[in-house]
């Protein structure tokens, strides 16, 4: 690595799509969304009504958070790190506008997705890079783009996965899930990368049942991701009588956990007369806080 100023540091933002933390938040938080256009009266009453299922709040504000200041302690002072959100505060603009240029010999933006879209590379590194130069943070930049790869990735889901104590049972299906995305045609690095690490995962642990499929899909779109993991509930066999969700396209427990997974789908699963169980989230587990560890001391290596 080249030498730089040694008062100068790494500067770590991690990126996430942000939630509002009160119920009376929920109309602040759509409009940005929304972009300023009206926020259909559905949508309101929608989001209002998932949030007040769960105490009026997303637990993912606490988690990112917890996560983040871990993530401060475990860097030993070598980099800085920042929270931004696509649509809640702090924004990412918010954290771009705060720095000091001078303080910073190179920026790493980490959106918590784990697989590479273009969805991600238009919504979030494209809003980066013009509001990086916008505050005048010229130093060097790197985005990541996904981060299955990386082998505390794999390990990270394997011991969730494992903690079930159900690896080795014939009659339990594991149901992975990450979420849907539109124009799927355009997204097929998306798909492969989710269904490469299903297979990997599964195939290590050597599970007797598993199926992958895409949740949350919205109201609007076309050509979402298939399968979604609805219709995969019709390759069940007989012999299985318990399904347990195991999302990993997703790194911390927020409303499409808590309601699109465990209440939609987990509720058309018990219907059916199976039981539902889910695995735990990396969240801000020691395991979670090793993979980040990683990526930022692995930075431009698979560039």
């Amino acid at each position: 690595m080249p030498s730089r100023d040694n008062t100068r540091k790494l500067g770590v933002i991690l990126m996430g799509y942000g939630s509002p933390e009160r119920l009376s938040d929920v109309g602040e938080y759509l409009s940005g969304i929304y972009d300023g256009r009206p926020v259909p009266q559905y949508a309101i009453e929608e989001n209002m009504a998932k949030y007040r299922m769960f105490g009026g709040s997303s637990p993912s504000t606490h988690i990112l958070e917890t996560l983040r200041n871990q993530l401060i302690d475990y860097s030993n002072g070598e980099y800085q790190v920042f929270l931004g959100y696509k649509h809640w505060i702090p924004s990412i603009s918010d954290v771009l506008k705060s720095l000091d240029p001078g303080n910073f010999f190179e920026l790493l933006a980490i959106p918590l997705f784990p697989f590479p879209s273009k969805n991600v590379e238009e919504s979030y590194k494209t809003q980066f890079e013009r509001l990086r130069l916008q505050y005048g943070i010229e130093g060097r930049s790197e985005f990541v783009n996904g981060f299955h790869t990386f082998r505390e990735f794999t390990v990270l889901w394997k011991s969730l996965i494992f903690k079930t104590g159900l690896t080795s049972d014939p009659n339990t299906l594991f149901l992975f899930s990450a979420h849907g995305l539109p124009n799927s045609e355009t997204e097929s690095e998306y798909v492969d990368s989710f269904m490469d690490s299903v297979k990997t995962i599964s195939t290590e642990l050597k599970l007797k049942n598993y199926l992958g499929g895409f949740q949350s899909q919205g109201k609007y779109g076309k050509n979402w991701s298939q399968p979604n993991i609805l219709s995969t509930l019709e390759d069940i066999g007989p012999e299985i009588t318990t399904v347990v969700t195991v999302p990993i396209g997703f790194c911390y427990d927020h409303l499409e956990i808590l309601y699109d997974l465990d209440l939609i789908v987990g509720g058309e699963i018990r219907r059916r007369g199976l039981k539902y169980l889910r695995t735990g989230l990396p969240n801000h587990t020691e395991e979670m806080k090793r993979l980040l560890a990683k990526i930022i001391s692995t930075r431009g290596e698979n560039k």
